[in-house]
């Protein structure tokens, strides 16, 4: 819901503050700042791939920009170009004016002829060297480029992900942040001591070597800049309580502990010490890298006993400074990602050693300053620091549950094994696709022994006091065990439920009984279990709440699931005199629900439990999200979020309004964030939820994965979640299934949302419904081509469909087929001069000059510019905002597939020119696209001079070949 939407948010914002700053330069007759130059500084912070190559560091000492929310399959468009003769990396820039890049004279202006120093002990330059010789550059670079920012330019670097998809951890108060990042910064400052640039001017790094930065790795020869050191890392563990706390909390809010807590809570004494004395289990622990891997069938105690063994390190580690130790649990309930993992591995190894902090701080500065996370890329680096560093002399971490990760995490977390120096140990049901995957392993077989169900037994008793007692009489103890001991068939998890079965004999008649009919095997014990259920008074709550924990999109708090099944039945009104206590419910769950009382979650006792249950529960609930997807709207509506407390638009996001309300009532913030997945995944559309709908009159979008998006009417609601049945209703109010939800109040297929203007159709056409915009496109009164507000990008629905790729909905609004003569009117809405048919805007423009074609072509969205050129009218040479053709956009950034489909337009004037003179062939031979630039030629486009080149290579990399010639 909106997520391609609110990647361009902040577009504008860019523009906006650009230009205000250049604005003050020209009146101080000054050159401009550039808006966005090079990119580069924030592709591995976006968790673009991280590619080789050798940079100047002239180029370097330029400010660099940011990428926006770019998928990785664009990372080719930004990072830097290596041409394979020189090795020199080329920049390319954004659809920002390059007219407004650093000049020459700017440039050297900028730059600095003293002596560099780095602070070795954060990993940032604080200015570049000026005027390199030919030969001083870095070479070998594994890594992005934010390191050779100094702190002013990363102050004034734009940020352009603000409202990117939600990151993992709780965002950190941003004065927090910014405060200790200053403090670090200036302490930095304070603690340079070396030089970088030997006496002889080249090379400026000579001597440092296998130091990373933001997680890459620079190979020339004697700096640690992430700390390699005790002594450096030891520096920073100077830092505050309060200071780490705060750089904890933003790294990652996964707590593995208390799951660890609860784990060992549910244990019996002395259970898995076998483990201990196994052969491979030893060897493993008696080396500096390997993997040991326990597989054994669903119920055996897996989790148990891995959560034994990290208790065992965790002790080795308090008794030994040396050791480091870090553990995470996969669980079906949670779709952690290979990120989150990591960050919760990072995060534990800076709670229990200070002095790891130094290896975090940089990648802390980098991302607070710009509102990003970090990458894969980056948190293996910072774990290969640790455990390569000399701090310890062994680093163990533990991942439990691997069968209950996603496939693609699953090979991702085995692929961070040959990474690492560090012992890893998993633990999952045997995973045969999986096995060759690391062909190093070791597997050890977990086999429940019979000694540890009789201590899992005797430790349940302990609990049941009634039972117990009975128990006491003419030998039943004995026989109970055995019976147990041979039905279980070596699984805690069937004896567990076997005891349960047992806690309510109240004479020893009832106990023979039971023991007799005590069945064997996992899905025989779930389904005799759900017969106790059935018996009860209340089976239809218990099946509700059961319904829950299977089909719930995170996991439940205590509270939330008590909320959450406290409603009638028939209208999904809460009530809160229908709560039941904590108590009552685990004990009509009969076993199948448990608590963790450290964390307050609630779960289902196992995994295998949600397989049996799904088709089970379908018997109560035939549409289960649609119950669930009720349950929630009932409760935003009993709260009135429908009509949200603070819709001014500018304040629209902020969260404290809204957290207090989830502090105050459970449950809801899990049916504001979820309301909406569980309706689209319901047969069909609820009544309840098109009610919903129709009563919003300021909603704040929210998903799980979203964060808080602008306020919108029903109208927006429908048409960012993609309701067409709905939508459809509303337009034609006639149609038979219109009465059941009639057209909200003052309904307009064209209003525009507070802050940033979207329509309707724009939010469906950014969020991909294809069959919402069908309906809309048809739609009497429809305004096909009106912008989104100025303040915005000012685009059109159809920019907003080429610049997110979704070329069925270009081709919808390409089936219109009449074009052009389009007529901007001062109100910003745009309609079709003559007025008799609708046409098609391909040529209206951004308040940035761009097109849905340069769009399109800078994004890479080949099938999209293929249809946009096939519509009679388009302007193919159109000049943007950056002075740049779509021709000379495919020419720099290395597009051949695109560029070979503009070429071909029999309107194309290759040879047209930017007001520099530079041209699509300059474009190209700047960049070192050679079989670009060959192509040109074959089509006819003339040679640029040496001096366009010099020119744009100044205006679009920051220095010329001349720079290159001068001496110190």
């Amino acid at each position: 819901m909106g997520a391609g939407i609110s990647k361009t948010l902040e577009k504008r914002k860019e523009r906006k503050e650009a230009e205000a700053r250049n604005k003050l330069k020209n009146e101080l007759n000054e050159p401009p700042i550039p808006d966005r130059v090079h990119q580069t500084s924030s592709a591995m912070a976006d968790g673009l791939p991280i590619v080789n190559a050798t940079v100047r560091s002239s180029a370097m000492s330029c400010d660099r920009g940011q990428i926006g929310s770019i998928p990785p399959d664009k990372a080719d468009t930004l990072l830097p170009k290596v041409h394979a003769e020189d090795g020199t990396a080329n920049f390319p820039t954004t659809l920002s004016d390059r007219k407004d890049m650093t000049s020459p004279k700017e440039h050297s202006k900028n730059t600095t002829t003293k002596p560099t120093a780095m602070s070795s002990d954060q990993g940032h330059m604080d200015s570049m060297l000026s005027k390199p010789s030919a030969e001083e550059h870095i070479e070998g670079v594994n890594a992005s480029f934010p390191a050779m920012m100094s702190p002013q330019s990363q102050a004034a670097a734009t940020t352009s992900d603000s409202l990117s998809p939600m990151a993992p951890a709780k965002p950190v108060s941003a004065c927090d942040s910014e405060a200790l990042a200053a403090n670090m910064r200036e302490d930095g400052r304070k603690n340079e001591t070396r030089d970088l640039r030997d006496t002889t001017g080249s090379h400026m790094m000579t001597g440092a070597s296998n130091f990373a930065i933001y997680g890459g790795t620079f190979n020339t020869s004697t700096y640690h800049v992430y700390g390699d050191n005790a002594s450096t890392a030891r520096e920073h563990s100077v830092l505050s309580p309060a200071d780490r706390k705060v750089i904890v909390k933003w790294l990652s809010d996964i707590n593995f502990r208390a799951f660890l807590a609860d784990n060992l809570r549910k244990r019996a004494a002395k259970t898995g010490m076998w483990i201990f004395k196994d052969g491979k289990f030893v060897r493993w622990k008696g080396r500096r890298k390997g993997v040991l891997w326990g597989t054994g069938m669903p119920g055996a105690g897996k989790t148990i006993l891995a959560s034994i063994i990290i208790e065992y390190f965790i002790n080795l580690a308090k008794e030994n400074g040396r050791t480091c130790v870090a553990f995470a649990f996969c669980r079906y309930t949670e779709e952690l990602t290979v990120e989150q993992t990591l960050s919760g591995l990072v995060r534990q190894i800076l709670e229990d050693h200070p002095s790891t902090f130094a290896f975090i701080i940089p990648l802390y500065e980098h991302h607070t300053l710009r509102e990003t996370r970090p990458s894969q890329t980056e948190l293996l680096g910072v774990l290969n620091a640790i455990a390569s560093s000399d701090l310890f002399d062994n680093t163990f971490c533990f991942i439990d549950g691997l069968d209950e990760a996603t496939s693609n995490t699953q090979f991702d977390l085995l692929d961070t094994v040959a990474q690492l120096p560090i012992n890893f140990m998993f633990m999952s049901r045997p995973l045969p696709l999986l096995k060759d995957h690391v062909p190093e392993a070791d597997f050890v077989d977990i086999i429940v022994q019979d000694a540890d169900i009789e201590r899992l037994i005797e430790d349940k008793l302990r609990g049941m006091k009634a039972l117990a007692k009975l128990l006491e009489k003419d030998g039943w103890r004995e026989k109970v065990l055995t019976t147990v001991l041979k039905k279980s068939g070596g699984m805690f998890l069937v004896a567990s439920l076997q005891l349960d079965m047992l806690r309510s004999c109240i004479n020893i008649d009832g106990l023979r009984k039971a023991l007799d009919g005590l069945p064997s095997g996992v899905d025989a014990m779930y389904s005799a279990t759900m017969e106790r259920i059935e018996a009860q008074d209340y089976p239809s709550i218990i099946k509700r709440a059961l319904t829950w924990l299977v089909h719930t999109h995170r996991p439940l708090s205590m509270d939330d699931i008590l909320h959450a099944i406290a409603i009638y039945p028939d209208t999904f009104k809460f009530n809160p005199e229908l709560l039941l206590t904590t108590d009552t419910l685990l004990s009509l769950c009969c076993g199948l629900a448990t608590y963790e009382p450290r964390s307050n979650m609630v779960r289902l006792v196992h995994y295998t439990a949600k397989d049996f249950l799904k088709p089970y529960l379908k018997r109560e609930y035939p549409d289960p999200h649609a119950m669930m997807a009720c349950t929630c709207v009932e409760h935003l509506l009993h709260h009135s979020l429908h009509v949200w407390i603070n819709p001014d638009p500018d304040h629209y996001d902020d969260e404290s309004a809204h957290k207090a309300i989830y502090q105050k009532h459970p449950f809801v913030d899990y049916a504001h964030r979820n309301w909406a997945p569980h309706s689209r995944l319901s047969i069909s559309l609820p009544t309840p939820v098109g009610n919903f709908i129709r009563q919003c009159h300021s909603l704040l979008f929210c998903g799980e994965s979203l964060g808080y998006q602008e306020c919108g009417s029903a109208v927006h609601v429908a048409a960012i979640l993609g309701y067409h049945q709905l939508l459809h209703d509303w337009i034609n109010p006639t149609h038979p299934t219109a009465v059941i939800i009639p057209p909200p109040p003052n309904f307009d297929i064209n209003a525009r949302t507070a802050k940033y203007g979207f329509t309707p159709l724009i939010l469906a056409a950014g969020n991909k419904h294809l069959e919402t915009v069908d309906v809309m496109l048809m739609a009497e009164g429809i305004d096909l081509w009106c912008t989104d507000n100025s303040d915005h990008a000012g685009w059109t629905a159809l920019m907003h469909a080429s610049f997110f790729g979704h070329s069925e909905i270009v081709q919808s609004f390409l089936r219109l087929r009449d074009t052009d003569c389009i007529t901007k009117y001062t109100d910003g809405d745009t309609r079709a001069s003559g007025g008799e048919q609708a046409v098609i805007g391909v040529n209206i423009t951004d308040n940035d000059g761009d097109s849905a074609l340069t769009l399109a072509v800078f994004y890479g969205h080949a099938a999209e510019v293929k249809m946009l050129l096939g519509v009679e009218g388009i302007d193919v040479n159109h000049l943007t905002g950056s002075d740049e053709t779509a021709l000379m956009l495919a020419s720099r950034m290395g597009k051949k597939e695109i560029l070979e489909l503009i070429i071909r337009h029999e309107n194309i004037d290759v040879d047209i020119a930017d007001p520099q003179g530079i041209t699509a062939l300059a474009c190209a031979l700047i960049f070192q696209k050679l079989e670009i630039a060959e192509l040109l030629r074959v089509h006819g486009a003339r040679e640029p001079s040496v001096d366009i080149l010099e020119k744009g290579k100044m205006i679009y990399l920051g220095f010329s070949d001349s720079d290159t010639d001068d001496s110190d």
